[in-house]
């Protein structure tokens, strides 16, 4: 009788386990199919955030972009610390999960007490993907099954690397390495064990904060990462030697990566792509590498601008398939918060010279061919030396920008020809028909502009600039998501090479001389009484435009396109070279294009 009934419990025991499994890889089909792809999760381990958060009784969007940690040159004093406190498995444990650390935290649970049993993946695939208002239960079936699956796709150290640039502190600080600056003033590369065990503190829980003006918070947060640190040595996850190591403090700055202004463009292109009223998180192309770079080029030449006379400013930083990488809207958004990178339109001046080049290379014309630099009907227009040169080459017309010449050749090439074949390359509005294009009498914005150049640069395919890669809403649901699709060629390859070289001629040997690195191409552009003044071009990878101006229209100082923006152009990839050679630096990938 007994053995029938050890008989029937063994039978229920294992339907309930083959129940229960089947349920498990159910649950985990189900879960797998509204997961995000493998080229979304990269994207969001690898981008920064602006997240729309509630705060009080509204909401609040916030700027996120890490200062990208090397996993390479990561401290091991702070790995240690970090994986002994959070995730001792991590280098072993099957698929980002912690069977033991699950089991407590069930087992916790349903004892009424709270206790964490997530691993490193589980940590990443929260923070990423799951809103604060995300009830928990419902978060943890995503979590657990999603987690699998970032474990499954992505090395451990690709993990661990998203994990720590993803990491929200105190102070509005985001990642580790704007952690390790803001609160030591070194690099994560060299976190010692008393400031690894501070940080992993502050990490448990918001209340720990060293740099808080409660001086009852600063001495708890170190009571209680004193006691860490202790533990760790007892355990044998760090030798004794951690215990004399000293902490190094901080500044205690805030980087500043000028985040207003994108910020406001986000939040711009969010509505037009239709995310909801509530909390989101919309992951982005900008680079906090490029926008420091673009900061600092602005900030460095601060009194040159006021020298100048010019009050205003905007800088685009694009890859060859319009991702925005750096975007300033003017000089310094506390001031002002007017976008001049995206909404204001101004007179190119002869950067409209690219578009007439374009539409002479495709009606059959190369850079040897003659034009005439002679008076135009009714004397418009006329160049900044008061002089007509006769026939020249078509090259030397663009690379000098030579008003007069340019102008006769746009009418030269049919009424209409040119703007036609500007609309073609996706520059947008009213344009003139008579010659006009060749010298700027028309507007557009700085993001316009330096998008017409970025179609050059890969190869004549049209870009639709764009900062977002897409939004994610409540429970880790995709709202929206960008794709690269490959648009007709607006230009033919030949003339896209014709237009390499004359853009190479204007900085190696033309107007644009001073922003000459790295073989950059580019083209300036100088409005009458200088009111505006430009440079927009490209180098590797990288795209950028530079406008300079004030907002009332009023001159500048004689500031032309060939000087303070070209200055500022190469400055941009000065600081962006240095920033990447720069030893134990943050590591970026360098988008490719087309």
């Amino acid at each position: 009788m007994l053995t029938r009934f050890v008989l029937i419990c063994l039978k229920w025991a294992a339907l309930a386990a083959v129940s229960a499994a089947a349920l498990v890889w159910g649950w985990f089909t189900l879960a797998g199919r509204s997961a995000p792809s493998r080229d979304q999760m990269a994207a969001m381990m690898t981008s920064g955030e602006i997240v729309r958060d509630r705060v009080g009784d509204g909401f609040e969007l916030k700027c996120l972009l890490p200062l990208r940690v090397s996993i390479g040159d990561l401290s091991p004093k702070f790995r240690a610390v970090l994986l002994g406190a959070e995730d001792r498995g991590f280098a072993t444990e099957p698929f980002g999960l912690s069977l033991r650390g699950l089991a407590g935290a069930v087992a916790s649970a349903v004892g009424g007490r709270a206790r964490g049993g997530s691993t490193i993946a589980q940590q990443l695939v929260k923070n990423l993907m799951f809103e604060p208002g995300d009830r928990a239960w419902v978060r943890k079936l995503y979590e657990i099954p999603w987690a699998v699956g970032v474990s499954r796709r992505f090395t451990r150290d690709e993990v661990l690397a998203a994990y720590l640039d993803h990491l929200p502190f105190q102070h509005g600080i985001f990642g580790l390495e704007a952690a390790s600056r803001f609160y030591f003033g070194k690099a994560a590369s060299e976190l010692d064990y008393p400031e690894a065990t501070l940080i992993e503190v502050m990490l448990a829980s918001p209340r720990n904060d060293i740099a808080s003006r409660d001086p009852g918070t600063v001495a708890r947060t170190r009571t209680r990462a004193r006691a860490l640190l202790q533990a760790l040595v007892r355990q044998g996850v760090i030798p004794a030697a951690a215990l004399r190591e000293r902490e190094h403090r901080g500044t205690r700055d805030l980087p500043d990566l000028g985040c207003g202004y994108l910020r406001d463009a986000v939040a711009g292109e969010v509505k037009r792509l239709g995310a909801p009223v509530g909390a989101f998180r919309a992951y982005v192309t900008v680079d906090a590498l490029r926008q420091d770079a673009a900061v600092a080029a602005l900030d460095g030449a601060a009194d040159r601008l006021a020298r100048a006379g010019a009050g205003a400013a905007a800088f685009v930083g694009l890859d060859r398939t319009g991702a925005i990488q750096a975007f300033m809207g003017g000089r310094d958004y506390a001031v002002d918060q007017f976008d001049r990178a995206e909404r204001a339109r101004r007179s190119p001046g002869s950067l409209g010279k690219v578009l007439v080049l374009a539409e002479a290379c495709e009606q059959g014309r190369d850079l040897d061919s003659a034009v005439e630099d002679l008076a135009q009907p009714g004397g418009r227009p006329r160049d900044a030396d008061d002089r007509y040169l006769g026939t020249i080459s078509l090259g030397d017309a663009f690379r000098l920008s030579r008003n007069a010449a340019m102008f006769g050749l746009e009418r030269a090439l049919g009424s209409g020809a040119v703007a036609a074949r500007a609309a073609k390359l996706g520059l947008a509005g009213a344009l003139p028909r008579d010659g006009g294009i060749a010298i700027g009498e028309f507007t557009a914005s700085p993001l316009a502009m330096t998008a017409l150049l970025a179609t050059v640069a890969n190869g004549g395919y049209p870009v639709e600039p764009h900062a977002v890669r897409g939004i994610v809403g409540h429970y880790g649901r995709i709202l929206s998501w960008h794709r690269d699709t490959l648009p007709e060629p607006a230009l033919s390859a030949r003339c896209v090479a014709m237009l390499d070289r004359a853009l190479r001629a204007v900085v190696a040997d033309g107007t644009g001389r001073r922003a000459d690195i790295g073989g950059a191409r580019g083209k300036t552009g100088t409005t009458n009484a200088f009111r505006d003044a430009w440079f927009v071009g490209y180098a590797g990878p990288m795209v950028a435009g530079v406008w300079l101006g004030n907002d009332d229209d009023s001159a500048m100082t004689h500031v032309e396109g060939g000087g303070l923006p070209a200055d500022l152009f190469r400055s941009y990839l000065v600081n962006v070279g240095r920033a990447l050679a720069r030893p134990r630096a943050p590591v970026a990938r360098m988008a490719q294009g087309w």
